[in-house]
């Protein structure tokens, strides 16, 4: 998928790129609503990174979007007074049903 703003050469754009396709993707008219999609990089020491991908990947996470009700999974949810939360590594599965409601990720 294109990203829907210009990339810049020589710009270290992180995991903005992927983020935006991954958005993408879930906004296209041909993506089921109950389409589940997960993100990963490799920004961690392996270890930490498999534990992650076992969570994830694993019975854990599936087991939890079969509920309905659910919107997303990852390892170690955490919620601060100043932010909204996020995953532990940011690392996580979430239904397009939700990253479609979503705002398109920002980078430039």
């Amino acid at each position: 998928l294109k990203s829907p703003l210009p990339m810049k050469e020589g710009v270290e754009y992180y995991e903005y790129p992927t983020l935006v396709a991954l958005h993408q993707f879930c906004i296209d008219a041909t993506t089921s609503a109950d389409t589940l999609v997960v993100y990963f990089h490799s920004k961690t020491r392996d270890s930490w990174r498999k534990a992650m991908e076992k969570k994830v990947l694993g019975t854990p996470c599936f087991d939890c979007m079969k509920d309905h009700t659910k919107i997303a999974c990852g390892f170690g949810w955490t919620r601060h007074l100043t932010s909204c939360g996020h995953f532990a590594g940011n690392f996580w599965m979430a239904c397009c049903s939700h990253v479609k409601q979503l705002r398109s990720p920002f980078f430039e």
